[in-house]
């Protein structure tokens, strides 16, 4: 297992431990992430407007993560948002990574979450 594979691994572990608790999941972010709903037009660049974009969907449903996968420099998840009506929305979300921190992360929705 390389060294890259590992380190992305282990910043995925950690984020995905920091994002359903509420926790400080934006220190995982590069300075100027990039996150965007695909299919739509919300796109925020940098760590500040990313975590107020992610806390701003979660006001609005919890997360269960069904299973991800990594590579050298990139990850992926699948998820199911779970709505306040108890309506289930799944997704995936793909990550780019540079070292520890994620770079870009893109969310592809099969419904709305609110």
């Amino acid at each position: 297992m390389s060294t890259a594979f590992q380190q992305t691994h282990q910043t995925l572990e950690r984020y995905l431990q920091d994002l359903p608790t509420h926790g400080d999941f934006a220190a995982h972010f590069s300075d100027d992430v990039v996150v965007s709903f695909e299919g739509g037009d919300q796109r925020v660049e940098g760590r500040e407007a990313a975590r107020q974009l992610i806390e701003a969907a979660h006001a609005l449903g919890e997360i269960k993560l069904r299973s991800f996968f990594t590579g050298e420099d990139h990850a992926t998840i699948e998820a199911t948002f779970i709505r306040r009506d108890r309506t289930a929305v799944p997704y995936a979300a793909i990550y780019d990574l540079d070292g520890d921190k994620i770079t870009a992360l893109r969310l592809y929705m099969t419904g709305a979450i609110d």
